[in-house]
């Protein structure tokens, strides 16, 4: 182990800021018909993967339709829990994590699908969309919401075109960014 305080480590970029060690899920297969029972037999949709993500620095995972892309993203954002390893963050270990700490894990961990046609509920607008996160993580006053809507919807373009649903995205706009 090196000398050092974690925060320096983080702001040198040397830590991870989000690390998972032997990540692994399986998940139970229901029912079945008469000529096969299904009981007792798992999907095995993630093995023993283990990465590092430090500040600043990007991981794509790539692979196949049904290869667990999306099965790792779930267990580091903890949406769903792991069969078996470890998610931590800035080095403090969350894979347990329930309640207040899991909400606190929660936000600062989040899950960017790509496609908004796949992702968002065509019912809600995209200003719904924005608004949920910052009301459930308290990120902004409630009297603020809207404000704080319309900067990051120019942040990106998208108040000039006057976007309200996601049916209207068209173009680069289906790749819906990380916005914090």
């Amino acid at each position: 182990m090196r000398s050092g305080s974690l925060i320096q480590d983080i702001a040198l970029g040397d830590s991870p800021a989000l690390e998972a060690r032997d990540l692994t899920k399986h998940f139970p297969v229901h029912g079945g018909n008469l000529l096969t029972n299904a009981r007792g037999h798992y999907v095995h949709a993630v093995e023993a993967v283990s990465l590092a993500l430090k500040p600043g620095h990007v991981i794509a995972l790539v692979g196949e339709s049904g290869s667990g892309k999306t099965s790792v993203g779930r267990l580091l954002a903890r949406l769903d829990t792991p069969t078996s390893g470890e998610v931590a963050l800035h080095g403090r270990q969350v894979t347990k994590a329930r309640g207040r700490k899991l909400r606190e894990y929660r936000r600062e961990v989040q899950v960017v699908f790509q496609d908004p046609f796949a992702s968002l509920n065509p019912v809600h607008t995209i200003a719904y969309h924005l608004a949920r996160p910052l009301r459930i993580h308290h990120r902004v006053d409630r009297r603020n919401v809207e404000a704080e809507i319309v900067r990051l919807l120019a942040g990106v373009s998208w108040l000039a075109q006057r976007v309200r649903t996601q049916s209207q995205l068209r173009g680069v706009n289906r790749c819906w960014p990380r916005i914090t």
